[in-house]
C-alpha cells in the first residue's frame, strides 16, 4: 500500500503513527497509484516543476507559504516493505532497491 504526504516530515508506515505527521496533510494514494504503468513510476523534477500538476495532486499551503513540499510513500514490491521521500522539484522512481525497508536500517 502506498500512503504518501506531501509535507516534509513522517508520515504512518513502519513504527509512525498519525500523530507523528507534520500538516497539513494531503491524502494522495489513489493519485499516486494511477500513475503506475507497467510497474513501475516515473515522475520527472526539475527547476519549477512540482508534484501538484499531477492529476489528483494539489498544494495544500496556504497562499504565500514558502516551505517546502515533499511526498512520502510506502510501498511493497515482491512482499518487501519500501518506503521513499522525495521534495516537490525531484524525479521519483519506484521500485527502486534502496527503498527497501530492512529491520536494522529504516529508511
Amino acid at each position: 500500500d502506498a500512503l504518501p504526504i506531501s509535507r516534509p516530515g513522517v508520515a504512518p508506515g513502519p513504527g509512525v503513527g498519525v500523530e507523528d505527521m507534520v500538516g497539513p496533510v494531503v491524502e494522495v494514494k489513489q493519485a499516486v497509484q494511477c500513475l503506475v504503468d507497467k510497474h513501475k513510476i516515473v515522475v520527472t523534477g526539475g527547476v519549477g516543476s512540482s508534484k501538484s500538476s499531477l492529476k489528483g495532486f494539489y498544494d495544500p499551503r496556504p497562499p504565500g507559504a514558502t516551505d517546502q513540499l515533499s511526498l512520502y510513500i510506502v510501498y511493497r514490491f515482491r512482499g518487501k516493505l519500501h518506503e521513499v521521500t522525495v521534495q516537490d522539484d525531484k524525479s521519483l522512481w519506484m521500485p527502486v532497491r534502496t527503498h527497501a525497508v530492512t529491520a536494522a536500517h529504516p529508511q
